[in-house]
């Protein structure tokens, strides 16, 4: 392998653990802290995260367009400083609403250019022939599986404010690896930034407008949004099932890092899948796993069976992006990645944000979570048709059929 390509995994990988892993990572562990030291309700602080989720869904298109015409490596750079600055300004805030707009604002802005979407473009840039598991490496949520144990040692020695002090040099940090970067193999990146393509038509042009007039996009947005909202579902919601059941909540609280443990796993699983089968069937195998588990949850009542049904679920929610990506490239190709992933992540907005409020809901309504989890398997099984009705060749020949 390249020493490019092997800088790309590495740098790449820490990238996407520090924007990702180190909101989602510590939101769960700030709730109360904040809710104490600026007088706000639960919900309040909570937003901090849904800010994260609505800049990385509605920043998507944009930046996935930057990394298609401009620079990888400048829009990681442009996102690591986003951080820095997110989490300094959030380490002084004097305000819950200060805090808010620097973890949640820049924050979000910091994980839609450093995060998922760019460096799933920079993996298939460089592994264009099976992006599969190299788009598995570089997503694999290492830090939010390990860090919150760390960062609750961090919070109790030294506190809060230190913890996103940390964060902000965590990403001065990484600046100059990323500058070491090059956006991939010198042939594949001088057309990948081409302004025209053959026959003179504007590439941007294509890739913003034919992409969202494509049936298949839509088609992925629907099989997309429900396997990836069972994970929202499932980290939101596991404890309080666990507790229902008279699990402590030390033990219940464990479910959450088995479940990020498994997610690891599941990237590298499902990214071999796409590479070794295709895509379109590791995306199948994902959504049957998960119209199974979903039902057997429900049957669970002891926490070792809880421990089992968790670990295999959430190697399915883990997965499930890698497979996803690794579907979009293969349908619109690696030129095109940035874009029409970054449409994508915004499409499946509304699946993402709702999913835990509305599986709450439910709960209320029931006094279970029987409903909830259940529509989660009904929401797998409309995917699993989908993909059953997706033509073949709309999964393995790029540009075909995309009417």
């Amino acid at each position: 392998m390249a020493r490019g390509a092997w800088l790309a995994l590495v740098v790449g990988f820490l990238s996407q653990n520090l924007a990702i892993g180190l909101t989602f990572g510590s939101i769960g562990l700030l709730v109360d802290i904040l809710g104490r030291e600026f007088g706000a309700n639960r919900a309040t602080v909570s937003f901090g995260i849904a800010l994260v989720t609505l800049m990385m869904g509605f920043a998507s298109p944009l930046v996935g367009r930057l990394l298609d015409r401009w620079s990888i490596k400048w829009v990681m750079v442009i996102g690591s400083v986003f951080g820095a600055v997110g989490f300094w300004t959030a380490a002084r805030a004097a305000s819950i609403d200060m805090f808010l707009v620097a973890f949640g604002v820049l924050g979000g802005a910091a994980a839609a250019c450093a995060g998922t979407l760019a460096v799933t473009k920079l993996a298939s840039n460089w592994f264009e022939k099976a992006p599969g598991r190299a788009i598995a490496v570089v997503n694999m949520p290492v830090v939010l599986a390990a860090g919150p144990p760390i960062f609750a040692a961090v919070i109790a020695e030294e506190g809060w404010r230190a913890l996103m002090s940390s964060f902000a040099v965590a990403f001065v940090l990484l600046i100059p690896l990323l500058l070491l970067l090059r956006d991939g193999p010198e042939g594949q990146r001088q057309v990948a930034h081409e302004g025209v393509a053959a026959g003179g038509q504007s590439i941007a042009k294509e890739r913003w407008a034919d992409s969202l007039a494509d049936r298949r996009l839509w088609l992925i947005v629907l099989i997309g949004g429900g396997l990836l909202s069972s994970g929202v579902v499932l980290v939101t919601h596991i404890i309080a099932y666990a507790v229902d059941h008279e699990i402590p909540l030390a033990s219940a609280s464990l479910l959450v890092s088995v479940e990020g443990t498994a997610a690891v796993a599941g990237a590298m699983a499902y990214g071999w899948l796409s590479d070794t089968l295709t895509p379109r069937v590791a995306v199948a195998i994902n959504a049957l796993c998960q119209i199974i588990l979903w039902p057997v949850l429900l049957l669970q009542h002891e926490f070792a069976g809880m421990v089992v049904v968790v670990a295999l679920l959430a190697t399915c929610t883990g997965g499930a992006f890698p497979a996803l990506s690794a579907l979009l490239a293969s349908i619109f190709g690696a030129r095109r990645v940035g874009t029409v992933v970054g449409q994508f992540l915004l499409l499946v907005v509304p699946f993402n944000f709702g999913a835990a409020p509305l599986a709450g809901f439910f709960y209320d309504e029931a006094g279970s979570y029987t409903p909830a989890f259940l529509l989660q398997a009904a929401l797998c099984l409309v995917a699993l048709s989908l993909i059953a009705l997706m033509r073949r060749r709309w999964a393995t020949s790029p540009g075909a059929g995309s009417r």
